[in-house]
């Protein structure tokens, strides 16, 4: 094909690409502006280390992944050679961009002493971290290193294209699944001010370290063990029916004396979000 006519462009082409582009950009502009807003902003070293995570993720393996899988459809006509240049660089930036990504929780966990790996979102990044390193690895050896003959090389490219597209779609799966933990994370005590006409605050925000920590200090009988495991889960009921819990100088303190059963209740339901 590659010393066949030039591939037609097909009429829609640019405007599904122009519209690709504005979806992503407007998806890391939310992913920055909710971070800044809502979670504080993003410093290294301090305890917004852990915010540096979802950006990354989010630029790397699904904006500039997903810019990686067009770069075929849009230069169509360009030389191979610089396609696949291209095509090569963009995994490059967006492999470079997640491993800071995991650099960033990794350290985060280990400054503060929290374990790793300990739910779903974590396991499902790291199968896709590796599955998209080894993608990107045989890429290189089959398409740009000197030396791989052409028959292997249409060979395996049917299933370079499939798992391609494939880690693409467990990547945003991934990213999707982290904002739900996330989510989970803070739904507790923002919603218990919610439903009692109060504005919650950009603090009452916290992390998973933050909720085990926090829990800690509201219900100290309660075990916590090395993973942030607690007792086990109690009804959905007591989170909601349980006075709430506010936030003061970063620790969660009971905003009713006398309420250490309800915070009691209220530290069950954290092995539950795990």
């Amino acid at each position: 094909m590659e010393g066949g006519a030039a591939a037609s462009t097909p009429a829609a082409l640019p405007y599904y690409v122009a519209f690709s582009q504005l979806l992503g950009l407007t998806l890391v502009a939310m992913t920055g502006a909710w971070l800044g807003l809502y979670r504080g902003g993003i410093a290294w070293e301090s305890d917004l280390q852990f915010n540096a995570h979802p950006l990354c993720m989010v630029i790397g393996l699904v904006f500039l992944q997903g810019d990686a899988l067009l770069v075929y459809r849009v230069f169509r006509n360009e030389a191979k050679r610089t396609t696949k240049v291209l095509h090569g660089l963009l995994h490059v930036f967006a492999l470079v961009i997640a491993l800071v990504g995991l650099v960033a929780v990794f350290d985060y966990h280990r400054k503060k002493g929290y374990a790793d790996l300990y739910s779903l979102h974590s396991w499902c990044g790291i199968l896709v971290f590796v599955l998209y390193f080894v993608q990107w690895l045989v890429g290189f050896g089959f398409f740009l290193f000197p030396g791989a003959p052409f028959s292997l090389r249409s060979r395996y490219r049917p299933q370079h294209i499939f798992f391609g597209a494939t880690i693409f779609l467990l990547s945003v799966g991934t990213a999707l699944l982290g904002l739900k933990e996330a989510l989970l994370f803070n739904l507790g005590p923002r919603t218990a001010l919610v439903e009692r006409g109060e504005k919650p605050r950009t603090s009452d925000s916290l992390s998973p370290g933050g909720w085990r920590q926090a829990f800690s200090q509201a219900a100290p009988d309660v075990g916590v063990g090395n993973r942030g495991h607690l007792a086990a889960p109690s009804c959905w009921g007591s989170l909601l029916a349980a006075p709430p819990l506010q936030l003061s100088s970063g620790f969660l303190s009971q905003a009713h004396p006398g309420s250490a059963q309800a915070g009691r209740q209220r530290a069950q339901t954290v092995e539950f979000f795990k």
